[in-house]
């Protein structure tokens, strides 16, 4: 059976790279052995603080969610990526099949959450992991994401614009895909092709979205709108002398280095690339 994997959209989370000529701005890395996103670490004399922020993909190999994870458990206090979602059951079941819609999943049986089902699988048939399965937060870490009700204004300000999301994704067979056996060495040399099937599709599609005007509108309302809601959130925490580390989605960390650069006097002063997954 043939799927449409919407892999772009959600797997990833909106995995928008920002190429230019300075870069230091690139966070997401495609080469012969691997998969790579970009930490970076700066520093304020104003401040007299260090802020990391730590750009990720949301599925992954465990050992990139550990080393992330040591990153992270070094620092004072962590804000990170989550819609805060509302605990009232019959709003996010409305949200859910409203989501739905709105990014065009309502053909597929089971909506939304078969489309995340979906992709679990896919990533678990290629050895890789969800980051919540690794990744533990602790009592200083703090949400400084949208709130439900902000998200689900944003999802509805998408529908009514008829704006842009990139949809091109891999063609696959999900059957052909569970079933590979990771022992064997031919089933290994296929689970890599997949790998980098995947990472090119995500690599080509963030190139797109960055040099396609038809995206700028979605790119505003969904990452800069965000990292502009996080921004209110962290303030005070840069304004202590404590470590300070922004665990976000990839798509948002060129937009908070401009931030940080041009309204905090920040300055990078290191980086490093860690692999999301091998491609040997």
């Amino acid at each position: 059976m043939k799927l449409k994997f919407f892999i772009i959209i959600f797997l990833l989370s909106f995995i928008f790279p920002i190429y230019g000529k300075n870069t230091e701005y690139q966070f997401i890395q495609l080469d012969e052995n691997s998969f790579s996103t970009k930490v970076w670490v700066l520093y304020s004399e104003k401040q007299q603080n260090i802020v990391i922020l730590v750009g990720v993909i949301h599925i992954g190999e465990e050992a990139y969610y550990t080393q992330i994870q040591d990153i992270l458990n070094s620092c004072n206090q962590v804000f990170y990526e989550g819609i805060q979602w509302d605990d009232t059951f019959d709003k996010m079941q409305s949200f859910h099949s409203e989501l739905d819609g709105s990014l065009h999943f309502s053909g597929m049986d089971g909506g939304l959450s078969r489309v995340r089902e979906l992709q679990m699988e896919y990533a678990s048939a290629l050895g890789l992991v969800y980051q919540n399965s690794v990744l533990q937060p602790s009592t200083h870490w703090v949400n400084a994401d949208a709130s439900f009700e902000e998200f689900s204004a944003m999802v509805n300000d998408y529908n009514e614009r008829n704006l842009s999301l990139d949809k091109n994704s891999l063609d696959g067979d999900i059957s052909e895909i569970k079933d590979i056996k990771t022992k064997k060495e031919k089933d290994q040399v296929k689970i890599m092709n997949q790998r980098r099937s995947l990472a090119e599709e995500n690599t080509n599609s963030s190139l797109r979205i960055n040099h396609d005007e038809k995206y700028k509108d979605t790119f505003e309302l969904f990452v800069k709108k965000r990292n502009s809601l996080a921004m209110n959130k962290i303030i005070p925490a840069l304004e202590t002398k404590q470590s300070v580390a922004m665990l976000y989605g990839a798509a948002h960390m060129p937009d908070f280095l401009n931030r940080l650069e041009k309204n905090w006097g920040y300055k990078i002063i290191k980086h490093r690339w860690i692999s999301a997954w091998s491609l040997k």
